[in-house]
């Protein structure tokens, strides 16, 4: 096995690879820090309704987006007030992808 390091060649091959092994393990380390800080930075809260209740023409709208998208008729049953402080933004990913994860089966009326 000595053998084998000893020629120039094969050394040079090691050590390049192992160079750019570390060039990616930074890159990517320092790629999450940003990714990171970019999805934990607060955003500015947007504006709210005076009374902070749902309007009738608000239930109308998201009545209409889900029935557009769905191609039937829905009833919307519960509606609430998401005011996105969920603490940390790796949560919400986390949720996100489990409810992207749920197949919408149509119910037969």
């Amino acid at each position: 096995m000595t053998g084998f390091l000893q020629h120039p060649l094969v050394l040079g091959i090691f050590l390049v690879l192992g160079l750019v092994l570390l060039v990616l393990v930074a890159a990517k380390t320092g790629l999450l820090r940003i990714l990171d800080q970019r999805l934990n930075t607060p955003r500015p809260a947007t504006p709210r309704h005076e009374s902070g209740e749902i309007t009738e023409e608000v239930i109308a709208v998201l009545t209409a987006a889900a029935a557009a998208m769905l191609d039937d008729a829905v009833r919307v049953r519960r509606v609430r007030m998401f005011t996105g402080e969920s603490g940390n933004a790796w949560t919400s990913v986390g949720r996100l992808n489990i409810m992207a994860s749920h197949s919408l089966a149509r119910r037969k009326t």
